[in-house]
């Protein structure tokens, strides 16, 4: 079972920058623009980010052949689509990527040439899409111009499912991927589950593109990796398990929250769960000023390290150790799902 990420909910953009940083804990702050882009069908952003000249750029995926979106022949479902802002929101320029198949950008970074990393996903094998292992999802990974025009795609994967969620830019100038995976061949091996299942994946790779190393985390049931963060060497990532063997402690009740660290090898320094008997998944982290690592998702428990449930299906934030030690959790929302 694949968990969604919450974000293919919101449809399109909606850009809030805040003019007072310091006013924003105690009142609104004001609203500069808000902006819709999209053609005649579904257009959905994954990933949102600040570009060096003050503007954003988004990723994510379109369905649509008019309107802000320029057609493709090829696009008989889902296209990788990039829109570039100015700090107005106006559109500079946008491009599509894509095939016949499903094509969907997950993360983008800006590299040091003013050009973007773009980390997607691809089943396609015409429209220009390099060719890959089969009639599965592979993690595509595209490089493009400041102005959106590609130099280089790679593919990776195997003959099963294969997911990138995350990158960042590693200090050598290579690239850091955080993704799922039910392969176990081509670029992904090791993977601890069989029948279908994911491991959590990382994959090292150099600024070309080249792979040096892809390592399966997790159990013989399902794991996912969806963010992380490099600190003193050491990578942090965080998603969820549902395993009880493995690189998974034995006391994992269902899907719970995940925090693994490696260090700059790909060997396992710890791996932690958090959560109670129902489902709890973290889809992002963030570094704290102390040091600290704050993860945020969902949860359905009531129990274990779950208090102040709210309803059905509650927002989960909580703050652990570089160790992995829990400090502190939140529960928050209302009487339904959040």
């Amino acid at each position: 079972m694949r968990i969604t990420h919450p974000l293919i909910y919101l449809l399109w953009v909606v850009a809030i920058f805040f003019a007072d940083h310091a006013s924003a804990q105690t009142q609104l702050p004001p609203k500069q623009w808000s902006l819709n882009y999209g053609g005649n069908d579904v257009d959905i952003p994954f990933v949102i980010k600040f570009t060096t000249d003050g503007g954003t750029i988004a990723a994510g995926y379109t369905d649509s052949k008019s309107g802000d979106v320029s057609p493709q022949p090829n696009r008989d479902y889902w296209d990788l689509w990039i829109v570039k802002l100015d700090k107005c929101g106006t559109i500079q320029w946008e491009k599509s990527f894509g095939g016949t198949g499903y094509e969907s950008a997950r993360d983008i970074a800006q590299t040091s040439d003013g050009g973007y990393i773009v980390l997607g996903e691809t089943n396609s094998t015409d429209g220009g899409v390099i060719a890959g292992y089969g009639g599965t999802k592979d993690i595509w990974l595209l490089k493009i111009t400041a102005t959106g025009t590609l130099q280089w795609q790679k593919r990776y994967g195997g003959s099963g499912l294969d997911i990138g969620n995350h990158i960042e830019i590693t200090s050598d100038g290579g690239y850091l991927i955080a993704a799922s995976s039910s392969s176990n061949d081509g670029d992904i091996r090791g993977n601890h589950g069989t029948g279908g299942y994911t491991d959590g994946v990382l994959m090292k790779l150099t600024s070309a593109g080249v792979v040096q190393w892809s390592k399966c985390y997790g159990g013989s049931k399902n794991e996912e990796l969806f963010d992380f963060k490099i600190i003193n060497g050491t990578t942090y990532l965080a998603g969820f398990t549902n395993s009880i063997d493995g690189d998974i402690p034995p006391d994992q009740k269902n899907y719970d929250v995940w925090l693994l660290a490696i260090d700059q090898n790909g060997n396992k320094v710890f791996s932690k769960i958090y959560g109670g008997s129902q489902n709890d998944v973290a889809y992002c982290m963030t570094k704290g000023n102390d040091g600290s690592l704050t993860l945020a998702g969902y949860t359905t428990s009531t129990d274990g390290d779950v208090s102040g449930a709210k309803g059905s299906q509650d927002y989960w934030i909580i703050n652990v150790s570089t160790s992995g030690k829990l400090n502190w959790q939140r529960d928050l929302g209302g009487t339904d799902a959040e």
